[in-house]
């Protein structure tokens, strides 16, 4: 058995729809044959709709075991009353057979569950007792033929007491109850039809939709009114309708249709794209049917579609035999803009620069120049495209010199490149134009213009002449940097390179007066050896020197020191700037080695403290070397015991030669700023007081130095202790001697120290 996926009935497994509500079996999607997923309401393979029962409807419930009759309450006058199963008259006269009625075919449904049937009764006089209750009906069939009625008993009225059996030949009231069952029955039957007309329809039209007969079965859905999901079914149907149609239409090759048919069918399946194609076949097909009777319409045609088939190949084959028509016309306008499109899809390129390249011949016979270069230059290497552009251009100078328009002419000739002798007429141009700005006095300008004559004539001498003049002036009006500039163009013409260094002297000593010395240095440099160049050069710039030196700008004290040479002591204070520089940047180390330790002991300069400078920072670096922490890596304490006799001498040795812990030395220098420092040394060591073996002791001395200028090699830390410093290491010495009668004692203690 199967569960009814609408109203959980079940019905057999054989069975397609349910035998309690009608609701087809879909256990496979009809759409796509996917299984379904119980309880889904979509196909998860297509999307397609599955169809429940609307919102709300519950599942009809089974029916209910036949109620035993209840005792009949008062009969009401007018009231219908229900009728069931009605018992058979006994003993009645058969009535005359009745003439068959007419029976209708019907589409065969499933059983349905009765309805009740309500026979209404005339009302009886008021006399009448109640009538007895009636038994329930029969199941009501479809209508059959009527057959004789069989004789029936006599029905008894619900309440009426209890009756003897009537006469057999009087019973009026029989045949009209018979004759009310019957209408009753009939009447049942006509309400069931009706009543199951909705769902016949329904299901016929989901058999049809199964079957792919959308037409008939969106009419049947429409017809099923609101029944369940006829209307939503009824709008499928139409759309899948509208999609096949479509699907018809373009395989008849009817694209207009087919495409009002996917626009109808919205978003179902690829309609969609089904539209687009629809559209492109549309445009395909006629270019196709205009290729050879409007080729022009038919390449628009084929540019909606050139995606589409062979489209593109068709379009190519209509732009190159437009081409060449136009161009067998001679219409080179219109055969390259066929060509030009025909380029889009395949090499047409040699079509294209012959095009060009015969409307470029055709532009220079129309003495169009400019038009004429458009052409050559869109052909490109085309045969000799790049010889004709230069022609183009020499006819358009030729034009120009023959209008006396000379700086369009320079131009023409010179994009002319080789062209005959067009480099040649660009001289000559440019000398014209020189005559004529040097009779209007413009030296200037006629000087560039004879310049770029180059060696057309005199050209080259006329530059430098008139360089040379323009530079005397402006000497004259003391304008030094201009005058210097024109007569280094000058080049050798007379004494130009001379009066460019008298130019560059004279701005020199103007910026000396205004203080600009850093300028004034530069013209003094260029300048060279003109008159007391050089002397005025050195002064001033080391006297700026000395002055950044002093005011702690020392890399430009080193670059105007290197400036003056070997003027004065110009290079031992290059190498104080450096170590200058070293200093402030705590590079002690370096401040020595690569800057003071280079200076000479005889440099001096006024208003600064060279040799002092020199000598601090030589005890800075050799403080940095000695300060720190020092530990003892060696020390030999002894004493001697030396005792006289008459008749010799004896001694005693005592000696303590094993390294003893905790001996060190710390140096500590703190700079005062003015070339001197403060020394604190703390030094403790092992040694012997008493004469007896094991008698030694430690002892630690502290001694400050002040205002030292460098470091001591040998420091007194007290009146027999003596810490030196030689080749890298401390040394500490202790000695004492006591005498006694005749025994004379000796102390020694050497200790030396390395760096921690």
């Amino acid at each position: 058995m199967k569960t009814c996926l609408k109203c959980g009935a079940q019905f057999s497994d054989t069975a397609q729809f349910c035998n309690n509500c009608g609701f087809k079996d879909i256990q496979f999607c009809p759409e796509c044959g996917k299984p379904r997923t119980p309880g889904s309401l979509f196909c998860t393979g297509c999307g397609r709709k599955y169809y429940t029962a609307p919102e709300g409807e519950a599942a009809p419930a089974a029916p209910a075991p036949e109620a035993a009759p209840a005792p009949a309450a008062e009969a009401v006058p007018a009231a219908p009353a229900p009728v069931t199963e009605v018992a058979p008259v006994a003993e009645v006269t058969p009535a005359p057979e009745a003439a068959p009625a007419p029976v209708t075919e019907v589409t065969p449904v499933e059983p349905i569950a009765p309805a009740p049937v309500t026979e209404v009764i005339p009302a009886a006089p008021a006399e009448a007792a109640p009538t007895a209750p009636v038994a329930p009906a029969a199941e009501v069939m479809p209508p059959v033929p009527a057959a004789p009625a069989a004789p029936a008993a006599p029905v008894a009225t619900p309440g009426a007491p209890a009756a003897a059996a009537p006469a057999k030949k009087k019973f009026p009231i029989v045949p009209v109850i018979i004759g009310g069952v019957a209408l009753m029955a009939a009447a049942g039957v006509a309400v069931f039809f009706i009543a199951t007309t909705p769902s016949r329809k329904y299901k016929a039209a989901v058999k049809a939709y199964d079957e792919g007969n959308y037409a008939e079965a969106a009419a049947g859905f429409e017809a099923a009114g609101n029944f369940q999901d006829a209307k939503e079914r009824a709008e499928e149907a139409n759309t899948v309708l509208h999609y096949e149609n479509g699907k018809k239409a373009f395989d008849d090759g009817d694209f207009e249709k087919a495409k009002e048919e996917f626009k109808a069918a919205g978003k179902y399946k690829d309609a969609k794209d089904r539209l687009a194609e629809s559209e492109t076949a549309g445009h395909y097909a006629k270019g196709v049917s205009l290729s050879s009777s409007d080729p022009d319409a038919a390449i628009a045609e084929f540019e909606q579609a050139v995606d589409y088939k062979d489209a593109k190949d068709k379009l190519f084959e209509l732009l190159v035999s437009q081409g060449d028509k136009a161009l067998a016309a001679e219409d080179f306008d219109k055969a390259a803009a066929y060509y030009q499109k025909a380029g889009n899809f395949k090499d047409v390129s040699d079509k294209l620069k012959n095009v060009l390249y015969e409307e470029g011949v055709k532009a220079v016979n129309d003495k169009k120049y400019d038009k004429a270069i458009e052409f050559f230059k869109t052909a490109g290497d085309y045969k000799d495209s790049a010889e004709q552009i230069q022609k183009c251009y020499y006819e358009l100078g030729a034009a120009s010199e023959a209008g006396n328009d000379l700086n369009a002419a320079v131009g023409y000739y010179t994009s002319a490149g080789n062209y005959k002798n067009a480099a040649e007429k660009v001289k000559e141009l440019y000398y014209k134009q020189a005559e004529a700005a040097a009779s209007e006095g413009d030296s200037k300008k006629a000087a560039s213009l004879f310049a770029q004559a180059g060696n057309y004539k005199d050209a080259a001498t006329k530059v430098k002449e008139l360089y040379y003049k323009l530079g005397i002036d402006a000497l004259g009006q003391k304008d030094y940097d201009s005058a210097a500039d024109y007569l280094k163009l000058a080049g050798d013409y007379k004494d130009a390179q001379t009066k460019a260094k008298e130019a560059y002297y004279n701005k020199a000593k103007s910026l000396l007066e205004a203080k600009d010395y850093t300028k004034a240095a530069e013209y003094l440099t260029l300048a060279g050896n003109y008159k007391d160049s050089k002397t005025l050069l050195g002064d001033m710039v080391y006297t700026q020197a000395i002055d950044a030196l002093k005011n702690g700008s020392f890399s430009q004290a080193k670059t105007l020191f290197e400036t003056c040479g070997k003027y004065k002591f110009a290079p031992d204070l290059a190498k104080a700037c450096d170590g200058e520089a070293q200093l402030a940047a705590g590079n002690v180390e370096d401040a020595w080695t690569n800057g003071y330790s280079k200076v000479s002991a005889k440099a001096k300069v006024s208003g600064f403290d060279v040799q002092g400078r020199r000598t601090y920072c030589a005890a800075k670096y050799n403080l940095e070397k000695v300060s720190g922490d020092w530990t003892a890596k060696s020390n030999n304490v002894y004493v001697w015991n030396i005792t006289k006799y008459s008749f010799g001498r004896y001694k005693r040795k005592y000696y303590l030669t094993n390294l003893a812990p905790n001996q060190y030395v710390t140096v500590e220098y703190t700079d005062n700023g003015n070339n001197t420092f403060n020394i604190t040394i703390t030094a403790s060591f092992v040694r012997y007081t008493t004469p007896a073996l094991g008698g030694a002791s430690y002892l630690t001395v502290t001694k400050t130095l002040t205002n030292q200028k460098k470091f001591p090699t040998s420091v007194k830390l007290n009146g027999n202790t003596t810490l030196k410093y030689k080749n890298g290491a401390y040394t500490i010495s202790f000695s004492r001697n006591t005498k006694s009668g005749r025994v004379k004692n000796q102390y020694r203690s050497t200790v030396s120290f390395r760096k921690a």
